[in-house]
């Protein structure tokens, strides 16, 4: 069997739970600049259409959603507290993308960023804890 103990102050647990901190929101960043340049880069395959005299291709079920006015890439954001971060955008439509409407499929784009950089995520904050307690 093996034992490990750690001699906490008052000191190391204000640095741990500063890591905390500072980790959850280097992931948040992390995970916004992910999630915006998904929707506003790389090419679509979506139906093609005329909109205000310009070619526009809009994004097909599956993929990320097209960005044609930059409003859903300009809402995105992230909260964070001690132990969790939470991204996503705050534009209306967001959720409809996400989850598919009874008239158009899906197009899981936070599902999607999660999944993709979860696991960055977590090295970033394990990188700051320990970094505080080394």
């Amino acid at each position: 069997m093996l034992t490990v103990s750690v001699k906490a102050t008052y000191w190391n647990l204000k640095a741990v739970d500063a890591a905390f901190r500072v980790g959850f929101e280097d992931a948040g960043k992390m995970f916004k600049s992910a999630l915006v340049k998904g929707l506003t880069s790389g090419s679509r395959s979506g139906r093609t259409y005329l909109f205000r005299g310009r070619r526009y291709t809009a994004s097909a079920a599956g993929e990320m959603p097209a960005s044609r006015t930059g409003k859903l890439a300009g809402s995105v954001g992230y909260k964070t507290s001690r132990m969790r971060v939470e991204f996503g955008e705050t534009a209306f439509y967001g959720k409809y993308l996400e989850d598919g409407t009874p008239n158009m499929a899906a197009r899981p784009h936070v599902r999607i960023i999660g999944e993709q950089k979860a696991a960055e995520g977590l090295k970033r904050v394990g990188d700051r804890v320990y970094g505080a307690i080394k």
